[in-house]
């Protein structure tokens, strides 16, 4: 999350409480642009509105995964 809030164009990030991570979109991305990009580098993510994102990670989801969406975000 620390990555996410350190971005210009990530909004809101809802309370997370589960395995699923929820947050806003702006400026250069729309929900759907960066749900597209993410998809681009076999990421599946859902825009849930114009500008809301929804990430779920999984029980097969390994930290090497995380890291490599860590440093794919970073680079945005």
């Amino acid at each position: 999350m620390v990555s996410l809030m350190k971005k210009d164009f990530i909004g809101k990030i809802l309370p997370v409480e589960t395995n699923i991570l929820i947050f806003e979109v702006k400026n250069a991305y729309t929900a759907t642009s960066f749900a597209e990009y993410l998809k681009k580098q076999d990421i599946y993510c859902i825009a849930i509105s114009s500008t809301q994102v929804r990430i779920v990670t999984h029980l097969d989801v390994t930290t090497a995964m995380v890291k490599r969406l860590i440093g794919i975000i970073d680079a945005m």
